[in-house]
């Protein structure tokens, strides 16, 4: 059966994103792996629908997992995965990112049993904003995720991000400055304080090997 569309506008930019993942990016020939949605902390606003609304139908067009950004101390998480869940997007397909900009276990839970990702991607505390945690509480808030079951629904990265010309150089030192080892922060920090506090081999292996490439490819094993 045909499937109907809630709005137009979404539709419409639903077929740029599926044009994009199928022919390429513009003329460049590369093709995404992802389709990226934001909710930030005014919450569901027109736009905000329309973004979730085309990522959700490109994702069930194509297959293309989800992405999100999200303000998890306002908890619009929540928000996309209802959006999510109403379009009838695969919840495997979906990481609902920054969730570690909140310790709040048992939230960060509610989310993981409607079948998401969860993205602790902004491990490396630089920049983020005011009331979000401190890097040690985010490394904690990893292990007892995984301590109650849900390490194969985790999604490790820094968000770490460097443009010049997009910082003043006061900014850049700021950055720099909360994290000195770029893209090394997850192997030379986090890792290894994941271990101190009991993460195995093979639990590491599953958040930094296994998970990427289950969410990218959508094989379940």
């Amino acid at each position: 059966m045909p499937r109907t569309f809630l709005t137009t506008g979404a539709e419409r930019v639903a077929r740029l994103f599926v044009r994009e993942i199928e022919e390429g990016i513009e003329d460049t020939g590369v093709k995404p792996a992802l389709i990226k949605a934001s909710t930030d902390s005014e919450g569901l606003t027109p736009g905000v629908e329309l973004s979730l609304r085309s990522a959700a139908l490109a994702s069930l067009a194509t297959g293309t997992p989800i992405s999100t950004h999200t303000w998890a101390p306002g908890r619009t998480g929540e928000l996309q995965v209802e959006m999510f869940e109403r379009e009838g997007v695969d919840p495997t397909r979906v990481c609902i990112g920054h969730s570690d900009d909140t310790d709040d276990i048992p939230f960060l839970i509610s989310l993981l049993d409607r079948g998401v990702w969860l993205g602790l991607d902004h491990m490396a505390n630089y920049g983020h904003r005011e009331g979000t945690p401190d890097s040690a509480t985010r490394m904690e808030t990893i292990w007892k995720l995984v301590e109650a079951g849900y390490e194969r629904q985790l999604l490790l990265s820094h968000d770490f991000w460097i443009s010049v010309g997009v910082f003043t150089s006061d900014q850049m030192a700021d950055l720099q400055a909360g994290n000195p080892d770029g893209y090394s922060f997850i192997p030379l920090r986090v890792l290894p304080r994941l271990k101190v506090l009991g993460a195995s081999e093979a639990q590491i292996t599953t958040l930094t090997v296994d998970n990427p490439r289950r969410f990218l490819t959508g094989v379940a094993s």
